[in-house]
């Protein structure tokens, strides 16, 4: 998918888990591959339901000089949904500075991994 927008938009990528107690946690592993213009950068946010759990900082992947830029961003949340429902997760993409994000296409392959941590009580 490729955005301009500064605002959270959807990459495509969707995952769902069902926790099989309610004090598990979920492990969420995001490896995200982003290409963009000079002077732009892009942010990502992991979305559960439809509440930002994850977000990144301003500018984390950002670049002032190359004329096109390549770039990966890994991230990992440890995420309490507190539920034994199927819990859907998404990862969104936002554009810093005019220019065009790609992300989750060809050869810009995104993936999201979830996991189940039993909890230790």
């Amino acid at each position: 998918m490729s955005t301009t927008s500064s605002s959270l938009v959807d990459t495509g990528l969707t995952a769902s888990i069902t926790p099989s107690s309610s004090s598990n946690k979920i492990l969420i592993i995001v490896d995200a591959q982003g290409q963009f213009p000079a002077n732009t950068g892009f942010g990502n946010a992991i979305i559960r339901g439809s509440t930002a759990i994850f977000q990144t900082n301003n500018y984390s992947n950002y670049d002032s000089t190359a004329t096109q830029t390549n770039t990966r961003a890994s991230y990992c949340y440890l995420d309490s949904p507190s539920t034994t429902s199927s819990t859907a997760y998404k990862l969104q993409v936002h554009a810093y500075n005019p220019g065009t994000i790609i992300q989750n296409d060809g050869n810009n392959k995104t993936t999201m991994t979830l996991m189940e941590i039993e909890a230790w009580l």
